[in-house]
């Protein structure tokens, strides 16, 4: 059964030949969008990546270290060591302790470039025309954006060339629009009527959650702790792939079948919305 939505892997943004768009953005607004998007996330990747460098490469040479200590000392107590092998151990305990430090100065240094009055004015400029997007769409004011479990592909020069084993959580403002359930982006609006959906079906679906739009970063973390604690979703321990209790709304589109996933912790607003029941 085909996913409805499929997004780019290093945009994320919906397939645009799709057979489900009713209508597409602005091409130059839409561009002009991510263009904004991609020079703010630039310049927090400016200053970040020095730091991720500094921490892999203290990490390396911490590890170096310590293998190189196992041999040397044969794993004798730190009282027997040498001054020398004293010191290497030091430096090496330095080192594995560096990541806390260099994430605690990564969102110290982000805090102040996001606070840069150029920044804060890109940021305003990216939510007037993100709001001016929707608005042409015909996407409601006000309405939450709700996470779709959406295939990840592999886009080289505009060209599909794979696709990847997981999806990934996509946000989109759903809403109703006369007969039709519609999934609007700022690549467009998707939709289908109401009547071709056949059956629900449960789904265990493994995933990668990219975080969400709902709230500031502080926010995402309670939200993602609160979902493990609903046992809603299980993450592993790079707390980036997971997997959750799905549902599938299976449709029937000319002669084909289709279906939208729908992580269990959305689905409570998807049913109020559509009427759609939960399966036994």
């Amino acid at each position: 059964m085909n996913n409805l939505f499929n997004v780019d892997a290093s945009t994320l943004v919906p397939d645009k030949n799709s057979l489900f768009l009713l209508r597409r953005s602005d091409p130059a607004r839409e561009e002009e969008l991510y263009q904004k998007q991609r020079l703010l996330s630039k310049g927090e990747i400016r200053i970040v990546l020095p730091l991720t460098i500094i921490m892999i490469v203290l990490l390396v040479a911490s590890f170096t270290l310590i293998i190189i200590l196992s041999i040397q000392t044969e794993d004798k107590p730190f009282s027997q060591m040498s001054t020398a092998e004293r010191g290497m151990f030091i430096a090496a305990m330095a080192g594995l302790a560096s990541p806390a430090v260099l994430l605690t100065l990564a969102k110290l240094f982000t805090r102040g470039y996001k606070s840069r009055p150029e920044v804060v004015n890109l940021s305003q400029e990216i939510d007037q025309l993100s709001l001016k997007i929707l608005r042409e769409l015909g996407v409601p004011d006000e309405i939450p954006q709700t996470d779709v479990l959406c295939n990840l592909l592999k886009v080289k020069k505009g060209v599909v060339v794979g696709t990847l084993k997981r999806c990934v959580n996509v946000p989109f403002y759903i809403f109703k629009e006369g007969e039709n359930i519609c999934f609007g982006c700022y690549a467009g609006v998707y939709g289908f009527p109401l009547h071709s959906v056949q059956t629900i079906a449960q789904r265990k679906v493994k995933f990668r959650f990219f975080g969400n739009e709902k709230d500031s970063e502080a926010e995402q973390k309670k939200y993602r702790r609160a979902l493990v604690k609903l046992n809603m979703v299980r993450f592993n321990s790079d707390n980036d792939e997971c997997c959750t209790n799905g549902y599938s709304v299976q449709i029937r589109h000319n002669g084909e079948d289709w279906e939208v996933l729908i992580p269990s912790y959305e689905w409570e607003h998807i049913s109020e919305l559509t009427g759609w029941n939960t399966p036994d």
